[in-house]
């Protein structure tokens, strides 16, 4: 079985090839929202930036390439930080990187591409 973490950063980058604009209209105001992912956001969407105890790679323009290609960032490794699964859940590494697996089934990518 693969690691959350490496499982997550594979469906980030698959997410990479999407952009999604979204139209909201508040008191007759439309405004338009984009959203697109790239490879330094992955850092920060995951909160690997709240995991200050362990010793991790911390280029975040590089994270996806030491998730998938080095093997460097693994679940038994962030699994040593005593905030890996913090209970206020902003902080909850755990919970953000288990949940990040399913931002594709989320957002419904699997449909149409443009």
């Amino acid at each position: 079985m693969a690691d959350n973490i490496y499982e997550s950063a594979q469906n980030f980058r698959e997410l990479e090839q999407y952009e999604y604009r979204f139209v909201v209209s508040k008191n007759r105001k439309i405004q338009e929202l984009k959203l697109d992912f790239r490879d330094t956001d992955f850092y920060h969407i995951i909160g690997l930036q709240y995991l200050k105890d362990i010793a991790i790679p911390r280029n975040r323009k590089a994270t996806l390439k030491n998730i998938l290609d080095m093997g460097n960032i693994r679940d038994e490794i962030l699994q040593k930080s005593r905030f890996y699964n913090n209970l206020t859940a902003i902080y909850n590494v755990k919970s953000r990187i288990e949940e990040s697996r399913f931002l594709a089934t989320y957002l419904d990518v699997k449909g149409e591409k443009e």
